[in-house]
């Protein structure tokens, strides 16, 4: 996430202001939140596109617009005792009901702010820090077992951690939908 980067950057630039460095951190706190809820969001994004790539490739072109959670009960409708059904269930259960989750969220609540390392936003008289540290708080924590026990995880390592299990977990589907035979009756 080259924003983090950028935005400790430009702060190191205007050291010395505290005001232009409170409200820049305010400001930097903003994007880089948004730059992580816009990872996130599409992330499950892609579960739905390879749900719809699934639908079409194993049930046909009525099902090619199913998403993730019309796979996901279609599977387990057709395929429950397969091991592509099982592997749709344990990957449902465990990773992307979290990330859709998040991103109803994101949609239908609020964004959940980062957080700089030693900053606090009080009202009345907020101290500046002496660089920018982007973390995930305990609210994002809530959402992602894989994160919860973490103390100050960077937004970075976040970040990293989420793309590499969404793609494993596509991967491993894939993989599991190739010992489908498609030639088999299966809606």
């Amino acid at each position: 996430m080259q924003v983090v980067k950028s935005q400790a950057d430009k702060y190191e630039n205007i050291k010395g202001d505290a005001g232009e460095e409170i409200i820049f951190t305010m400001s930097a706190i903003k994007q880089v939140s948004y730059c992580l809820d816009n990872l996130i969001f599409n992330l499950a994004s892609m579960s739905d596109y390879v749900g719809n790539y699934l639908g079409l490739f194993i049930y046909g072109s009525k099902f090619q617009t199913i998403k993730w959670n019309g796979l996901v009960n279609k599977t387990n409708q057709i395929y429950k005792e397969h091991d592509f059904g099982s592997i749709v269930s344990s990957e449902h259960k465990d990773w992307f009901t979290r990330l859709h989750s998040f991103r109803g969220d994101i949609i239908h609540r609020k964004a959940i702010m980062v957080e700089v390392k030693g900053f606090t936003n009080t009202r009345m008289m907020p101290e500046p820090v002496d660089s920018l540290e982007f973390i995930i708080n305990d609210s994002l924590k809530k959402y992602f077992h894989m994160i919860r026990s973490e103390k100050d995880i960077s937004v970075v390592e976040c970040a990293h951690r989420f793309t590499e299990r969404t793609i494993a977990g596509l991967s491993n589907l894939l993989k599991s939908a190739e010992s489908i035979d498609i030639r088999e009756p299966n809606a």
